[in-house]
């Protein structure tokens, strides 16, 4: 359950930056 939690911040982050990025 943790790793789960650990894998969706991450990829939250990870669409952050990128949409940071293309605007």
């Amino acid at each position: 359950m943790a790793k789960l939690f650990l894998n969706r911040y991450f990829a939250g982050t990870r669409f952050n930056m990128l949409y940071f990025l293309m605007v």
